[in-house]
């Protein structure tokens, strides 16, 4: 069953897909299409999922689940995935590239290696306030917490030591 992203509980469970390339318009709508289209008949096990989903900043899709009355299975999530596969084949866009960082410049995003952004992490050169999307997220209260967050926050800042400047 399908509602609104926002009307899923905090406990939800979460997944953000990144797409370097930004999405237009015309792939907006056809992804809220194919999306309204696969929530609405969404199924776990013969049995009913209440799921949500919107699209963040013209990079991202986040899909979320209510798993209270139902957990998503194994099989059931691989059909989202497999869906937004096909889909992103078709729109020459790629959710499943999780080597890119989304930097947040004022209003804007600049995507990077994980390699460079830590290794300009480490040298000092991003100071520890720089705003990052947060893709690990798996909760609707995580996401809604921390989508983005600051740098020295993050997994990319986590366990690296920046050189002295």
């Amino acid at each position: 069953m399908l509602v609104p992203f926002q009307q899923l509980p905090s406990y939800s469970r979460v997944w953000v897909f990144q797409s370097t390339k930004c999405i237009t318009a015309q792939q907006k709508e056809s992804l809220e299409t194919m999306m309204s289209g696969f929530c609405e008949a969404w199924q776990s096990h013969g049995k009913e999922l209440v799921a949500g989903f919107k699209i963040e900043w013209e990079h991202f899709l986040i899909v979320g689940v209510n798993e209270n009355s139902k957990d998503a299975s194994g099989c059931s999530i691989d059909k989202l995935f497999h869906l937004l596969s096909q889909w992103q084949t078709a729109q020459d866009l790629d959710f499943f590239d999780r080597k890119f960082v989304a930097l947040v410049d004022q209003e804007s995003l600049n995507f990077a290696s994980i390699q460079e952004v830590k290794s300009i992490y480490k040298q000092g050169k991003i100071p520890d306030n720089q705003l990052i999307i947060n893709t690990l997220t798996n909760t609707k209260a995580l996401f809604e917490s921390s989508f983005t967050q600051a740098i020295s926050e993050s997994w990319i800042g986590a366990g690296l030591s920046k050189a002295m400047v």
